[in-house]
């Protein structure tokens, strides 16, 4: 009887892992193209793509301009994990306004997202 119990609740689970909603199509094509990579956020005048990697990359963002912390650091605690990241952001945007560079803001709480064009995504 456990067993079976067990198995109905597993079963229960798993279905209920595939219930979320698939978008597809153009709207998932409008949405992927809104998304931007954190480091293809941060702009200053005359950059390039490039430019802005190598200046990501010396700042310790990662190569793909994601934040790069998880390739400095394998997670011993949540408290060490949520500290050590929260540093590692800081010292990032310390890095890239020292470089002149300024961070868009992606749409939040009815406000428009502030990457356009000078957003350069890769």
């Amino acid at each position: 009887m456990t067993r079976y119990l067990i198995g109905v609740m597993t079963l229960l689970l798993l279905v209920g892992c595939g219930t979320q909603i698939a978008v597809s199509g153009k709207e998932r094509e409008e949405y992927l193209g809104r998304i931007k990579p954190y480091g293809a956020r941060w702009v200053k005048e005359g950059m390039t793509r490039e430019g802005r990697k190598v200046d990501w990359v010396a700042c310790g963002g990662g190569a793909k301009l994601g934040n790069g912390f998880m390739d400095l650091i394998k997670p011993e605690s949540w408290e060490t994990y949520y500290s050590e990241r929260e540093r590692h952001t800081q010292k990032l945007w310390a890095c890239m306004h020292a470089k002149g560079y300024e961070y868009r803001n992606p749409a939040h709480a009815g406000l428009p997202d502030q990457c356009d064009a000078h957003c350069l995504y890769p």
